[in-house]
């Protein structure tokens, strides 16, 4: 999911040097069964989690493992790289510096009132058609928690394989999202659904 909001807001960029993303896991928003099972499968892969760096794949290791960045409301946070499926998606932006990395840490609403909730930040470095040259942010935030985006993810990609999406469902293999779902009607389906999603 996060992949295919920050390709989205990739199309407002004539030029991207450096996309990096943040996820916030609320240590009190439970996970699903599935998600457990993939988190425990992304910490088995090793200490080493794959990146681009300087335009090429590269295994992190030690301490550039680790990138504290800002969530919504400010407060900061501590991630860990992590090698996503989403950086296959991100590579076709042709940024020189990709990474994904997910902080478990209490959200701005678990701060504020108690209710855990997930936060998606985008940050995308280039040159943007209307604003120029700059560093720009993105955030995402589902009150619901990280289950529930993921779900809603989910089931906008169904609607496609099931012939209800914008696109005709495709043809049987091995698909990345953003060739089954347009980014664009991705984030418009979000919205429908009652996702906050910043304007570009």
């Amino acid at each position: 999911m996060p992949a295919m909001v920050a390709l989205h807001c990739a199309r407002a960029f004539s030029r991207i040097e450096a996309i990096e993303i943040g996820l916030v896991l609320d240590p009190r928003d439970p996970f699903g069964p599935g998600s457990a099972v993939d988190m425990d499968l992304i910490a088995s892969v090793g200490p080493s989690p794959l990146t681009i760096h300087d335009g090429r794949w590269r295994w992190l290791n030690g301490g550039a493992v680790s990138r504290q960045f800002n969530g919504v409301g400010g407060f900061s946070h501590v991630g860990q790289a992590v090698g996503l499926a989403d950086l296959l998606s991100l590579n076709s932006c042709g940024a020189n510096a990709i990474r994904v990395d997910v902080a478990a840490s209490a959200t701005a609403t678990s701060r504020v009132n108690g209710r855990p909730s997930h936060e998606v930040i985008i940050e995308i470095t280039g040159d943007h058609t209307r604003h120029g040259h700059g560093r720009f942010r993105f955030e995402i935030v589902d009150p619901e928690g990280y289950a529930s985006l993921s779900a809603r993810g989910v089931a906008i990609v169904v609607e496609t394989l099931l012939g209800h999406g914008e696109r005709p469902p495709p043809n049987a293999g091995l698909h990345l999202p953003e060739t089954i779902v347009d980014p664009s009607h991705f984030v418009q389906r979000l919205a429908a659904l009652g996702i906050a999603i910043p304007a570009d």
